[in-house]
């Protein structure tokens, strides 16, 4: 089914097939992570995904610990949001990073982080 066809499908109501939608993903890693846990940074994962998946995240566990210096932390932060300057599609967020133990405060921190530097 084409485009076309799928708009026009939903236009009278009916429900298109979207699998065909589903982007190939045998060139895709399962998963990306960004240092420190990960081996790559914000662009290199980035580069794995391609430009059609979301990225959502961009901290790595080990920085919402109190012995991480607020400083590093912020910095990754910094580097996830610097993708808005090429690419729209990542979510910056705590999700399922922040492991137990964390320094919640830093979950404050960046929703402000992003609230000032993260809008496009």
């Amino acid at each position: 089914m084409t485009l076309r066809e799928r708009i026009l499908a939903v236009y009278r109501g009916e429900t298109p097939d979207v699998v065909p939608y589903m982007p190939d993903l045998s060139q895709t890693p399962a998963r990306t992570a960004p240092t420190p846990t990960g081996d790559l940074s914000a662009a290199e994962c980035r580069r794995e995904a391609g430009d059609r998946f979301i990225l959502s995240g961009g901290v790595s566990p080990n920085l919402w610990m109190p012995d991480t210096p607020l400083a590093e932390f912020e910095k990754k932060v910094m580097e996830w949001l610097d993708q808005k300057k090429t690419m729209c599609r990542f979510i910056a967020n705590a999700g399922d990073q922040v492991p137990p133990g964390a320094d919640e405060r830093r979950i404050a921190i960046m929703r402000e982080l992003v609230e000032k530097h993260g809008r496009f």
